[in-house]
């Protein structure tokens, strides 16, 4: 997130749950928002990585 900015409203991990039984599909894409244009390689493995990781603690997959 940029300084400054107003943070979203974001979907508790309930509602992830809850969704994902509806069966909508989940996915992730970063773990803190990092602009990928500028990210090392290793910066945008751990981004994706730990954004999986995240959801499929919350989701139980």
């Amino acid at each position: 997130m940029e300084p400054g900015r107003p943070i979203p409203d974001l979907m508790s991990a309930q509602r992830l749950r809850e969704v994902h039984a509806d069966g909508i599909t989940i996915g992730s894409h970063t773990a803190n928002h990092t602009k990928l244009r500028r990210a090392s390689r290793v910066v945008l493995r751990q981004e994706l990585r730990d954004s999986k990781a995240a959801l499929e603690d919350i989701l139980g997959e």
